[in-house]
């Protein structure tokens, strides 16, 4: 799990960081013309950025997903734990700043509550699922999802020996 989460950020950066230089090089050739006055670009690029994005989260977060879901087959859970521990910490973050906007009118203390409930919940969660699948051992032996991965291989000469 460590080594695909070390690996996918560094992908991230490196995409990221490709991302700004496509960008960079695109705006300086001229091939996007920056309006002055709105400070908006083409609206093809625009559109075209997006894609390659949208298309760029869904592979990565398919892939953490499908990690996840391994590493939690490791510790004897079913695969539907990746819903509180992915899902809904992410809702319910994203639920909190709909329910009290950092940016807007100043909400009401019932808002603010909720908010802070909200909060609270999906941070939990959030912690819940790191330890639980990054710090947290597979479960020794074979579970109901196979065997240990790690552990030793049997030995080839092991039936000889009976």
């Amino acid at each position: 799990m460590w080594l695909f989460f070390a690996v996918a950020v560094v992908f991230e950066f490196v995409a990221l960081a490709l991302a700004f230089l496509t960008y960079a090089i695109v705006n300086a050739m001229g091939i996007v013309q920056v309006d002055p006055d709105t400070q908006t670009g083409s609206p093809a690029f625009g559109k075209a950025i997006f894609i390659a994005g949208l298309t760029f989260f869904v592979a990565i977060y398919g892939m953490y997903f499908a990690v996840g879901i391994k590493r939690l087959h490791d510790r004897n859970r079913s695969g539907w734990w990746i819903l509180p521990f992915y899902v809904v910490p992410t809702a319910a973050i994203g639920l909190a700043e709909v329910i009290a906007p950092a940016d807007g009118p100043s909400p009401s203390a019932i808002r603010m509550i909720l908010a802070a409930v909200f909060a609270v919940v999906g941070l939990g969660l959030s912690v819940w699922g790191f330890v639980e699948m990054y710090f947290l051992r597979g479960t020794r032996g074979a579970n109901r999802f196979g065997p240990d991965p790690m552990a030793p291989p049997a030995s080839p000469h092991a039936a000889d020996m009976g």
